[in-house]
């Protein structure tokens, strides 16, 4: 009586030549197919690392190419800011402080023309004095 489900029945054999032969010839074909597996990965592997040497050398051409217009903006940058500078002082207004140009039609105020003081000092019923201040 068998208590465990994978015993065998204990009987072995040897096996035969014809069956040895199969299995020889059937790991054989197995290495000769992992062999050629194996020279497809070298291939490919090989295939790869020029891949990558190009990319890298892609890489480092970007690399000197982003640096020189790095250069070039900073320039540009610079020329920009000193064509707005010129540009702010060919445009500036250069009257003596103080002054104020009238169009004609216009009356100037003080000290020239008009008195113009606040409403509060203007209606002020105490017209020596400062304004009340507002409560």
């Amino acid at each position: 009586m068998n208590l465990t489900p994978w015993r065998g029945t204990g009987t072995h054999r040897a096996p035969t030549r014809a069956e040895l032969a199969a299995e020889n010839a059937r790991l054989q074909a197995r290495e000769a197919a992992a062999d050629d597996f194996f020279a497809l990965l070298l291939a490919d592997r090989d295939i790869l690392d020029q891949a990558l040497e190009i990319a890298t050398a892609r890489y480092l051409e970007a690399e000197t190419v982003v640096g020189c217009q790095g250069r070039q903006i900073a320039a540009l940058e610079a020329q920009a800011a000193e064509l707005t500078a010129q540009l702010a002082t060919a445009r500036s207004v250069s009257l003596p402080a103080g002054h104020r140009s009238v169009d004609l039609g216009d009356e100037p105020t003080e000290p020239v023309g008009i008195n113009v003081v606040p409403l509060r000092e203007a209606l002020s019923p105490l017209t020596g004095l400062p304004a009340a201040a507002p409560s």
